[in-house]
């Protein structure tokens, strides 16, 4: 009798260890699936399959500026800037986006402050990105989405990223100082802000930025009084 209970119990362990061993390897299986699915999703892991992976970027949303008061208004930093280098990178930890990273030259700061710099790296959505294997992913903006040149004069619009900034409302925080002077909206021609700043002097530009900033720092400044 004491033999058949002290059988059963060992046959009854034996399952318990089969089953929890049955168990840890099964998570473990799903684990590595979920890495795989994960890596298989990213654009590097699509890019192994196709050759080269194009990334759809028209669910990209940003809200909707119509004037440069409330442009301003979300800003964190305004600067007139230049870029002089540009990279892009997968955006971690899940690679599904491509970003540009513009190290852009600061010559005057409109609104915040840049203590001790004169650089800023801004952070646009988009760009191709070539990987050790040959293989490449890109992300295309959708129409009438302007980014940054080197080499060219710009008003942006920033807002803090991190350590870096990122444009505001996408194009629509960017307006290109051209040789001329004047104002060149980086957004579609329908835009509201073409048709109320394009071909506006720089000077008169700065000078509605600075009055927009002003105006908001007395309104919070009542707010605080009362």
């Amino acid at each position: 009798m004491k033999k058949q209970i002290f059988f059963a119990l060992a046959l009854f362990a034996a399952l318990i260890t089969a089953v929890v061993i049955y168990a840890q390897e099964t998570k473990q299986v799903a684990v590595q699936n979920d890495v795989i699915t994960s890596s298989l999703r990213s654009a590097r892991g699509l890019a192994k399959l196709k050759g080269h992976h194009l990334i759809d970027a028209s669910q990209v949303g940003v809200p909707n500026y119509n004037n440069i008061r409330s442009l301003a208004k979300d800003s964190a930093l305004i600067v007139i800037g230049t870029p002089q280098s540009s990279a892009t990178k997968l955006v971690p930890p899940k690679e599904t986006q491509i970003i540009t990273k513009y190290q852009v030259s600061v010559s005057d700061v409109l609104k915040g402050e840049l203590t001790g710099k004169s650089a800023v790296t801004v952070n646009v959505p988009g760009g191709l990105v070539k990987f050790d294997d040959g293989t490449s992913a890109e992300m295309k903006m959708p129409e009438g989405w302007r980014a940054p040149e080197i080499g060219k004069s710009y008003v942006f619009f920033l807002m803090k990223r991190g350590s870096s900034y990122a444009v505001i409302g996408g194009p629509q925080g960017l307006f290109e100082i051209p040789a001329t002077n004047t104002i060149e909206p980086q957004v579609q021609p329908d835009s509201q802000l073409v048709q109320k700043y394009k071909g506006k002097t720089v000077e008169s530009f700065i000078s509605e930025i600075k009055k927009a900033d002003k105006d908001r720092q007395t309104v919070n400044l009542d707010q605080e009084v009362h």
